[in-house]
């Protein structure tokens, strides 16, 4: 049984950009080869597939699902985020109405989903025609489409984030699920990072499994004081979660519901001070 992980959009033509600067097209791109490794460690055939990068949508579509035919997958996940930039938040799965097998997937993901992203469960979107429709109705593969965040909030999701580690763990597990293989994975929490293999370095600066976003770093600069530049960029190594800093300096929870992330900010901060 082959899956295709299918990059959303082209080279050429990239998809939506998310607050911190990456589009669908390179988010994917990146996710994806990373995402066939782990597949592959499990025992599952997968193949990263993307668009040919020439005009022409229905031409494009129907030659990717040539390929992905020839690669004789069962499935293919073709992988977005929502373009929205209002403060809508949350994750869809999308699949072509007419396929009982499509729906049965993509309740799996949403459900994965649900699971693993703390964000807003807008559920399965049945699709005809239109959007997504010229990937999903095309082909032999059952085909199913992930929007598991809004573009307006992808800092919570960009690699080194607690949310990038469940998108990926909440799709491994699906994939495997489907595959009937054990993911092998611990579901009891969160993914964390043994080492910085295929971390981002941030230019040096942020090579632990966490980051501290533009606005915050912006934020940061704004004060002036290096210090607290310093005591940030520990902090943000020690609290395992992520965090803002909003205007003057101020720590916050990335999400303020979180009512213990707040104490562990603070012993964060101090333990950074100490190192300092």
């Amino acid at each position: 049984m082959r899956i295709a992980l299918v990059v959303g959009h082209r080279k050429s033509s990239q998809g939506a950009v998310g607050s911190e600067g990456i589009s669908e097209f390179n988010y994917y791109s990146e996710f994806c080869s990373i995402l066939q490794k782990k597949l592959t460690k499990l025992g599952i055939n997968s193949k990263v597939f993307k668009r040919r990068n020439r005009r022409g949508y229905t031409s494009n579509m129907n030659e990717l699902h040539s390929r992905i035919d020839a690669y004789g997958a069962k499935y293919a996940v073709s992988f977005h985020f929502n373009a929205a930039s209002s403060r809508a938040r949350g994750h869809e799965v999308l699949y072509w109405s007419r396929s009982r097998e499509g729906e049965r997937v993509a309740r799996l993901f949403d459900n994965a989903f649900d699971k693993y992203l703390s964000n807003r469960d807008r559920n399965l979107l049945s699709i005809d025609k239109g959007r997504g429709g010229g990937f999903l109705r095309k082909g032999s593969s059952v085909n199913v489409l992930l929007e598991p965040y809004f573009a307006a909030h992808q800092a919570g999701f960009v690699k080194g984030t607690m949310g990038y580690d469940n998108l990926m763990k909440a799709v491994v597990e699906v994939m495997a699920k489907i595959a009937g293989v054990s993911s092998s994975q611990d579901n009891s929490a969160p993914v964390t990072h043994d080492d910085n293999t295929d971390m981002p370095s941030d230019n040096g600066e942020y090579n632990s499994g966490y980051i501290i976003g533009k606005k915050s770093r912006k934020n940061l600069e704004a004060v002036g004081n290096p210090l607290l530049t310093k005591v940030a960029q520990k902090a943000i190594k020690l609290t395992k979660q992520d965090f803002s800093i909003l205007e003057g300096g101020k720590f916050v929870p990335y999400r303020p519901t979180d009512s213990t992330a707040s104490q562990q900010i603070l012993d964060a901060v101090i333990d950074a001070i100490k190192k300092s």
